[in-house]
């Protein structure tokens, strides 16, 4: 996977300015307050990039399983081929009970 493809979207946390209510008195009078609905959208979208992430962090322990399975399959046939001198591309199985 390319870095071009794999585009991670950060979306910054409010800074704690903009996220409480403040009287414009107390900030001097310059104040920008967030409207409640954008900050429950931008929850929302947190939520969901978490949810991503979540999953793609599952996919690749799921990957990194089934490779460690895939080997592990992979060393237990070649190692019983060895133990009962199989020619290569011969079914152990059948050698062992033809014996």
């Amino acid at each position: 996977m390319s870095t071009e493809n794999h585009k991670t979207d950060h979306i910054p946390e409010l800074s704690p300015r903009y996220s409480e209510t403040h009287s414009d008195e107390q900030l001097g009078g310059n104040t920008y307050r967030m409207d409640p609905l954008l900050e429950l959208e931008l929850a929302e979208v947190r939520l969901a990039q978490t949810e991503r992430e979540i999953e793609l962090e599952r996919l690749r322990q799921k990957r990194e399983e089934n490779i460690i399975i895939k080997l592990w399959l992979t060393y237990e046939s070649t190692s019983a081929s060895h133990a009962c001198d199989v020619p290569p591309g011969k079914d152990w199985i059948t050698m062992i009970s033809g014996a």
